[in-house]
């Protein structure tokens, strides 16, 4: 019995892990939407998480001014030394951000990492 114990608890675990990036009411990729991008601004809300991928495959971040970013997005997290970057969501316990790093005042690269 505590062979199936062990393993009901094991397979619960990645259960918890996705259920922290995922909302009852999306159901994996979403379009982006700037209006819903910035309102999520909990990293308990999967929005941005479900919406990074299309903003970085068909929207497109790359080339873009600080102003049209900080218009999309809204205003960065900056820290000194540090690309600026946007919460996501949580994964487990870290929060997934989206890091961009700046050439010129326009977006040299746009990257998705846990921290």
């Amino acid at each position: 019995m505590k062979a199936k114990a062990a393993f009901a608890v094991f397979l619960g675990l990645p259960a918890i892990g996705l259920g922290a990036c995922t909302d009852a009411n999306t159901y994996g990729p979403q379009k982006f939407d700037s209006a819903q991008w910035k309102a999520a601004d909990d990293v308990r809300d999967s929005a941005r998480c479900d919406m990074v991928d299309d903003l970085i495959d068909n929207v497109g971040l790359e080339g873009r001014s600080r102003a049209e970013v900080v218009r999309m997005l809204g205003e960065p997290v900056t820290q000194d030394g540090y690309p600026d970057f946007y919460f996501l969501c949580a994964v487990m316990i870290d929060p997934r951000i989206l890091e961009i790093e700046w050439e010129n005042d326009r977006v040299n690269k746009a990257t998705v990492r846990d921290t």
